[in-house]
C-alpha cells in the first residue's frame, strides 16, 4: 500500500538521523574529556612553572641577604637583571663637579655667618667686665673677672673653629673650581680641619690670644678700671707666660701696650660728650666740638697732638664703647674725690 510504504520510509531516515545525533555528540564528548584533560596538563604545568619560580626566588632571596647584593631588575620580567647589580660593598665616591660649588659656597657662608653672630657677644661681655671692674674696689670682682676673661678665651677658641670649618670648605671649593677631581671631600675636609686645630691647640695663651685685637681691648679696658691714670703695659705682660713663648719668632710684635687712654676731647679739653672716633686715625672727639672744627670745611688735619693724618667729618663714627668707659671713668674720680674729702674732714 503507498501509504503505509511511505510511512516506513519516513520512520526508517529519522532512525538514521537520530543515531547520526547520538555518533556525533558522543565524539563531541570525546573532544570535550580531551580538551579538558588537556586543560588539566596546561593547569598543572603553570602551577609546577610557578612552585618552581618561588623556591627560586626564595634560594635567591637567601643568597642576596649573604651577600648584600641585589638585582634592581628583579620582578620586572628582564631578562639582563642578573647583569645590573650594585657592590655597595665596594661602591665608590663620585667625583664633586662644578654643580655643587654653589652648594660649598652656601656651607662656607653659613660658618662665616654664624661666626659674625657670636662674635657680637664680644662687646657684651666686654662691657660686664668694664661694669664689674670699676665698682669693684680693694680687689673685690676679681674671681668673677677672672671666669670672665676664661669666658672671652673660650669664645676666642670657638671663633677660631669656626674659621677651621670655613676655611677646610673653602679649599675644597676652590679645588673644584680648579677642575681638580676630588672623590674623597669627606675626608679632605675632616683632613684639613683636624690639622689647623692641632696648630692652634699647641700654642700658648700668649700666641691664641695676644695678637687678637678684641682680647686686647678687653684686657686694656679692665686694666684702665683698676688701675687709673696708669699707663697700660704691653698686652703680654697680662698674659702669664708659658714654656714656647721664649722661642716666639713674632715675639717684638707683641710689644703692644704701653699707653694711656685719655677721656678729654684734644679740643674743649673737657670730657668727651657723645664721643666719635676717627676711622683714620683713632683719635676721639666731642661730637659737638669736632663738628664746628669742621664747620665749612670738607678735609682737615687731626686736631689731637702730634697726629700728621688728616679725615672728614665722615670719617667719625660714634663710639658706644668709649662713651661707657667714658662714664665709668668720671664715677671713680667722684669717687676718689669724695674720699679724698672725707679723708681731709677725718684729718
Amino acid at each position: 500500500m503507498p501509504v503505509a510504504s511511505t510511512s516506513r520510509k519516513k520512520l526508517t531516515r529519522r532512525r538514521a538521523a537520530s543515531s547520526e545525533i547520538e555518533e556525533d555528540n558522543a565524539a563531541n564528548e570525546d573532544d570535550n574529556n580531551e580538551m579538558r584533560a588537556k586543560g588539566e596538563t596546561v593547569k598543572k604545568g603553570k602551577h609546577a612553572r610557578k612552585e618552581k619560580q618561588r623556591e627560586e626566588d626564595h634560594s635567591d632571596g637567601q643568597d642576596n641577604a649573604e651577600t648584600g647584593v641585589y638585582d634592581i631588575n628583579e620582578g620586572d620580567g628582564g631578562d639582563d637583571g642578573d647583569e645590573n647589580h650594585i657592590d655597595v660593598e665596594n661602591f665608590t665616591d663620585q667625583p664633586l663637579t662644578r654643580a655643587e660649588l654653589q652648594k660649598l659656597n652656601g656651607l662656607v657662608l653659613d660658618w662665616q655667618m654664624v661666626n659674625k653672630k657670636m662674635q657680637q657677644s664680644w662687646s657684651g661681655v666686654r662691657s660686664a667686665a668694664v661694669a664689674i671692674a670699676s665698682a669693684g674696689e680693694d680687689g673685690e670682682g676679681e674671681e668673677t673677672l677672672e671666669e670672665i676673661d676664661l669666658l672671652m678665651r673660650e669664645l676666642i677658641d670657638i671663633s677660631v673653629e669656626m674659621a677651621v670649618h670655613e676655611k677646610a670648605l673653602h679649599d675644597i671649593y676652590q679645588g673644584v673650581a680648579r677642575g681638580d677631581s676630588i672623590s674623597d671631600a669627606m675626608t679632605r675636609y675632616q683632613s684639613g680641619y683636624e690639622q689647623e686645630i692641632k696648630r692652634y691647640t699647641e700654642k700658648t695663651a700668649r700666641q691664641k690670644y695676644a695678637k687678637r685685637e678684641e682680647y686686647t681691648k678687653f684686657k686694656e679696658d679692665i686694666y684702665e678700671m683698676l688701675h687709673p691714670g696708669t699707663p697700660i703695659p704691653p698686652i703680654k705682660q697680662l698674659i702669664p707666660k708659658e714654656n714656647g713663648d721664649e722661642s716666639d719668632d713674632d715675639d717684638d710684635d707683641l710689644e703692644v701696650g704701653g699707653t694711656t687712654q685719655d677721656y678729654k676731647c684734644p679740643l674743649s679739653l673737657r670730657p668727651l660728650e657723645d664721643p666719635v672716633t676717627s676711622s683714620i686715625c683713632g683719635h676721639s672727639f666731642s661730637a659737638e666740638t669736632i663738628r664746628s672744627f669742621f664747620k665749612g670745611t670738607e678735609l682737615k688735619r687731626c686736631p689731637a697732638s702730634g697726629c700728621v693724618k688728616s679725615f672728614r667729618l665722615s670719617d667719625c663714627r660714634p663710639d658706644k664703647e668709649l662713651a661707657k668707659k667714658v662714664k665709668a671713668w668720671l664715677r671713680r674720680n667722684r669717687r676718689a674725690n669724695e674720699n679724698s674729702d672725707a679723708e681731709e674732714v677725718v684729718e
